[in-house]
């Protein structure tokens, strides 16, 4: 698979451009916080390196991962999994060793971290795993993004793409909005208001969205969002108590940022569904129309026509001709 493949149709440009830009300001955000925290704590130089080292080997995993230990994966699932598996420990054990020694500098060790020392530190090997999922869950979104939707179609039904995407998206989520935040009772209910949005995204996307959407019924739609706004309202005060309720502005933006979100990705399912479903129709109207064709071709009519050529070739003395034409009515 070669690079060009990514950039052929016209549309993956503007994907590649948007990534591209994120990852630009990403790197230009993480270069001046370094530098900030070097100057106002007065790092040694090499607290700018080992996160200059940190920032190169998180692009650069990101790219590989996106075009092609990915697709390799998707292509050939059980070695692209053991290269991803190796890769993983590679990243985890460098990653590792460079907060080590980020670690050593701000807390004023003398001695440097070896990549040996990091086989006995778990909580830095932990935190360095940690950094690696959220790459390949954004990765393989990326890359099914760009990737030739003839190896996709290859590869996957619509319907374990669609499943294996949702399934992406919801552990990256996990990841940004539960596993980052403090262990403890706080996690736990992080945990459950992620539950609590996550089932509405799904009962929006799957069920109320087509009421809107194909049914055209925006006042059934709009009293079935207003249930689930309460009910979330009422699940937030008994996860955080009372006094989460003090500002309904914030759970208002919440709330509707998830129907939007949800509300696109019913729609973006039904236009597919219904796209597939004309080009099935137009499908088994050619093919109607091909046994139409058919059916109009009388066979009768073909065989007296032989045997007239046949008759003929006989009165004519045409030996030769009548032989070859026995073949043919033969």
């Amino acid at each position: 698979m070669s690079i060009k493949s990514f950039l052929t149709p016209k549309y993956k440009f503007l994907i590649h451009g948007l990534v591209l830009t994120f990852l630009v300001w990403a790197v230009l955000d993480s270069m001046k916080s370094t530098y900030y925290m070097s100057q106002l704590f007065n790092y040694h130089a090499n607290f700018k390196y080992y996160n200059v080292f940190k920032i190169i080997a998180q692009i650069f995993t990101f790219y590989l991962l996106s075009w092609w230990l990915i697709p390799l994966c998707i292509i050939n699932r059980k070695r692209g999994t053991l290269f991803i598996l190796v890769y993983t420990i590679i990243f985890v054990l460098s990653i590792s060793w460079a907060d080590l020694n980020v670690d050593s500098i701000i807390y004023n060790l003398d001695k440097p971290s070896i990549i040996l020392n990091t086989f006995t530190n778990y909580d830095s090997l932990l935190n360095s795993f940690f950094q690696f999922t959220p790459f390949v869950f954004i990765s393989f979104l990326y890359s099914i993004a760009i990737l030739n939707k003839a190896i996709l179609k290859n590869s996957f039904t619509p319907k374990q793409l669609e499943i294996t995407g949702n399934i992406i998206v919801l552990l990256l989520f996990y990841q940004l909005f539960v596993l980052n935040t403090s262990i403890g009772p706080e996690r736990i209910n992080i945990f459950l208001e992620f539950l609590m949005y996550t089932l509405f995204l799904y009962l929006n996307a799957l069920l109320f969205g087509p009421v809107l959407l194909e049914e055209k019924k925006p006042g059934t739609y709009l009293l079935l969002t207003s249930i689930s706004f309460i009910v979330i309202v009422i699940g937030t005060k008994l996860i955080y108590g009372s006094g989460s309720l003090s500002n309904l502005l914030v759970l208002a933006i919440y709330f509707t940022l998830a129907t939007v979100l949800s509300l696109t990705y019913s729609y973006v399912r039904l236009k597919l569904i219904n796209d597939q479903l004309i080009f099935n129709l137009k499908l088994g109207a050619k093919d109607s129309e091909l046994q139409l064709l058919k059916s109009q071709v009388n066979p009768h009519f073909l065989f007296n026509t032989l045997n007239t050529l046949y008759a003929t070739a006989l009165e004519e003395n045409a030996p030769k001709t009548a032989e070859s034409l026995s073949l043919i009515h033969i």
